[in-house]
């Protein structure tokens, strides 16, 4: 498990949209914010799991070789990555100190709708 990127800093957005970049199948960033919020501004390629959600998709979830969490600004990535840890995942990233609003900031690419 990985809270930041391992180093002792945390990993941002900015790298978050590089590992999309090189991404393979067996990654997948996860949006853990509303579905309304989701609809209204989402990193491409990510996957809507509502905090609260986040138990009923451990079964797919524990497949990927990577999971990359983020929300709007940290602190439900934070408690989602707690929440699934506890359950057992070791393959978790968590972007605990930004999220989309770093991201959309930034510059980089959003998508709009489901």
């Amino acid at each position: 498990r990985e809270l930041g990127n391992g180093t002792g800093k945390n990993f941002s957005m900015a790298e978050l949209h590089y590992v999309l970049n090189c991404t393979k199948p067996s990654v997948v960033v996860v949006d853990v914010r509303t579905p309304q919020e989701y609809v209204s501004d989402h990193v491409s390629k990510s996957f809507n799991i509502p905090m609260g959600e986040e138990i009923g998709h451990i079964k797919e979830l524990v497949k990927r070789e990577k999971v990359y969490l983020y929300c709007n600004s940290g602190c439900r990535a934070q408690t989602v990555y707690s929440l699934l840890a506890k359950q057992g995942l070791t393959n978790l990233v968590c972007i605990s100190s930004s999220g989309i609003k770093e991201w959309i900031s930034s510059g980089l690419p959003v998508h709009y709708g489901s």
